[in-house]
Order: C-alpha cells, then structure tokens, then sequence
C-alpha cells in the first residue's frame, strides 16, 4: 500500500478503533470520534481493499457510513456528550 511507517499506523488505528469504540458505545465526543473512524474506514475501503471484489468491502463501506451518520447527527438523548450539554446550560443559567 506504501504508508510510511506502517507499524506505527497499525498501532493507531488499532487504538482508534478500540478507544473510539468504547466512547461511541457511552456516547462520549461522538461526532469527532465517528468522523476519525470514518476516515479510518474510507482509506480502509479504497486504498487497503481497492483491488477486492464488492463483497470483501461490504463491511468497511457500512463501517464508514455507520460513521459519518454518527458524525454528522451527533449523540442521542442518553449519551455522556448530551449528560454533559444539560449540565453546561444548567450552570449558565
């Protein structure tokens, strides 16, 4: 694929994709984190996978909307970012 440090990018994206999950799951800085995967998804999708068949994209191309959804909604009403927004406009009133 001709990254430069490829090592170190495993790492990162293996991180990313832990850590981003676990704060998607709790709804913690949701759209920064669901736009970050997003990309991980879309370089996974057309430069990692470019030469496989449909099928073997299929999952990262719903990773990768699944993503940008998230980032461009943002978290629902049980979230810790929404937990957090309610009690921010409570103290400023």
């Amino acid at each position: 694929m001709g990254f430069a440090l490829p090592e170190l990018f495993a790492w990162v994206v293996a991180f990313t994709e832990f850590a981003g999950g676990i704060a998607l799951a709790l709804g913690l800085l949701t759209r920064p984190i669901a736009a970050v995967i997003a990309i991980n998804f879309l370089v996974v999708t057309f430069i990692a996978l470019a030469g496989d068949p449909f099928g073997e994209r299929e999952k990262p191309i719903l990773f990768l909307m699944l993503g940008l959804t998230l980032a461009l909604t943002g978290a629902g009403r049980f979230s810790l970012d929404s937990l957090i927004a309610r009690r921010d406009a409570r103290t400023e009133t």
